[in-house]
Order: structure tokens, then C-alpha cells, then sequence
């Protein structure tokens, strides 16, 4: 009779902490939902797009314009980018301004290759692959993968040979 009062026992201590926890799960899912539902507003009723796939885009939108929602990406994963990239201001990785992009060259495939980069306060330009760079085309922004010391660290392009 003991042992059958010692696992009573248990197993009602094991129903009311499990029943405890239910509730403080549907508590914490109840208040989840709601600061999800709270972050949605700004956005509730627009379409938010997954991915620039033409075949997803919006009737009557260009991928130009859909691409303006879209976060930074890689800019080797870039094809074609647009010319206003060539004004586009470059930051580290820690968000301090380091200088803008001077030109990017692009492969047979339309892909960046090297982007060269004029470096603030020096006559300095320094050249970048696109895997160490990401680009927001929203706010037409370059970052860098290194900070300021290590691009500044990095060699100077050769300037072309004055014609003559």
C-alpha cells in the first residue's frame, strides 16, 4: 500500500507541474502572437516579397522596383547592378564611412569582378572582390567586410600612365 500512495503521489505532482507548465506556455504563446501582430502592423495588408524571381514578381511591377524592398545582399550575388552603384558611398563593418565606390568591374555574366574603392582623406584606391562586399540598393550603401585599419592597409591601385 505504501509503494501505491508513494506513486499516487508522484504522478499527481507530475500532472500539476505538467499542467503548470501548459499554462505558462499558452501565456507566453498568447503574448507572442500578440508583438508578432504588433510588429505586422506597419506591413499588414502589403505584399511582402520572398524572393526576385520574375516569375513571383507583382503584375505590373519591375524587378527594379521590387528589388527597393529587399535588404543588403552580396554583391557577388549581384547581376547587372545598377549604375548607381558607381556614386555609392562604402562603409566598414562597423558602420564608419571609408569612401565610395570609383568603378566596378564587371565579368562576362554581368557579375561584379572588383570593385575599386577612393578611401577618404587619401588619394588612395583600393580594389575589393564582391564576395567581401554587400550592397543595400535601397539606400544605394556598399559595406565592407574589413574596417577601417584593414582597408586602409590594403595596396594602392597603380594609377594609369599619363598619355602622352
Amino acid at each position: 500500500m505504501t509503494i501505491l500512495r508513494k506513486v499516487i503521489a508522484a504522478g499527481t505532482a507530475l500532472l500539476v507541474t505538467t499542467c503548470l507548465a501548459c499554462v505558462s506556455a499558452a501565456d507566453e504563446r498568447a503574448q507572442t502572437k500578440q508583438l508578432n501582430l504588433a510588429a505586422a502592423a506597419p506591413i499588414a495588408g502589403k505584399s511582402v516579397p520572398v524572393a526576385l524571381d520574375p516569375a513571383k514578381l507583382p503584375d505590373g511591377k519591375s524587378a527594379d522596383a521590387q528589388a527597393q524592398s529587399f535588404a543588403p545582399m552580396a554583391l557577388n550575388s549581384l547581376t547587372n547592378p545598377p549604375a548607381q552603384i558607381a556614386t555609392a558611398p562604402v562603409f566598414d563593418i562597423r558602420g564608419t564611412p571609408v569612401g565610395a565606390v570609383q568603378k566596378v568591374e564587371l565579368d562576362a555574366n554581368g557579375k561584379p569582378s572588383q570593385v575599386q574603392i577612393a578611401l577618404l582623406g587619401s588619394n588612395r584606391v583600393v580594389a575589393l572582390t564582391p564576395d567581401s562586399l554587400s550592397y543595400d540598393i535601397t539606400n544605394n550603401v556598399v559595406t565592407a567586410a574589413l574596417d577601417k585599419e584593414q582597408m586602409a592597409a590594403l595596396p594602392a591601385l597603380t594609377p594609369p600612365a599619363p598619355r602622352g
